[in-house]
This record gives C-alpha cells, structure tokens and sequence, in this order.
C-alpha cells in the first residue's frame, strides 16, 4: 500500500514551505517519520557537464546515485515530468508524506492562501481540499465569499497537524485492514 501524503498547495509566496517546516517540526515531535516532495515548475540542473555523475549518464546510465558522508540523490532522467506516484514509491518506510506542489492530483489538500475570500482559491472547488491556511484568525465559512472548507491560522501547526493525523493517516490505517 502507497505511503500515505497529503498535498501542500496554493499561489506562489503565500507560505506553504513555511507551513511544511512548521508541521514538520510539530509531526516529528509526535514520534512520526515524514518526507517531503517538494515540486516546482522551474528548470533545475541536477547533473553538471563534465562531472562524473553527468559522465555516466551520457555514457547511457538509466540512474545514477550520488553518495556522500552526508547522504545521498539519485539523479534518474525521463522524458517527461514524473508523476506523484513516481516519485511517492522512494518513500517507503515513511509514515507520511507531506507534498508541497502536484495542485492539479487528485489528493487530500491543504489550500495555503494570502486572502480570506474562497474566489482567490486555486482548489477551492476540489473534493479533496480538507481545509484551508489564511492569514489571521480561524475563519466563519457561513456568508457569501468565505472559504469553503476549515480554515487554520498560519501558526496553527498542531491543529493542522491533528487534521492531518485524522483525516490521512487514520483513515489510511482503518483502509489497510479493510
């Protein structure tokens, strides 16, 4: 069974990688094993030419794995972008994982947002937003233009945290002994 995640999403520069350390710190504190994906629409270069991982690649390698005293990346090419089940298989032994980007999956979100008004959302409409951050306090979805789901304080990292545990890895653990 797939690990379980839950996607970190929303505009660029409204938090969500502060939001992630934060809950970072609040799940490992409570004794959980958490990775994180982090996606991003730009062009980074993971091998340098004339670098000997670089090397083996031109030379027809399908991986190659870099190792160091202080970990280690393996570089693995592809034609096209990798799709989020690609890349979650590298995580097993993990009790979650917390996927910053990949809006578009179909997943559990958690909607990072600069404005309490759901029409600024970009997964406002999506059956699988559980909630939402705003800026300020907790927010009152009951009139025109409020947010559609729960909504959580920035620094509200063990109350996320709590949603998260019941509403991901409960439920991932009732469906592993169905």
């Amino acid at each position: 069974m797939p690990v379980p995640y839950v996607v970190i999403c929303g505009r660029s520069g409204t938090g969500k990688t502060t939001l992630i350390e934060g809950l970072l710190r609040e799940l490992c504190a409570r004794g959980l094993c958490v990775g994180v994906v982090k996606h991003t629409g730009h062009h980074v270069e993971f091998d340098h030419p004339g670098k000997d991982t670089w090397r083996f690649s031109e030379a027809g390698a399908s991986s190659t794995c870099l190792v160091t005293p202080e970990g280690y990346a393996i570089y693995r090419p592809k034609a096209g972008e990798a799709s989020l089940g690609d890349v979650l298989r590298h995580f097993e032994g993990a009790d979650l994982v917390l996927v910053e980007g990949f809006k578009g999956a179909r997943a559990s979100k958690i909607e990072v947002t600069g404005s309490p008004d759901a029409a600024d959302l970009v997964c406002g409409d999506d059956p699988g937003l559980l909630a939402v951050v705003a800026p300020g306090a907790a927010g009152d979805s009951g009139h025109a233009g409020a947010l559609p789901r729960p909504v959580y304080r920035r620094d509200d990292h063990a109350g996320i945290a709590d949603l998260i545990v019941r509403k991901i890895l409960e439920e991932h653990t009732r469906s592993r002994r169905i």
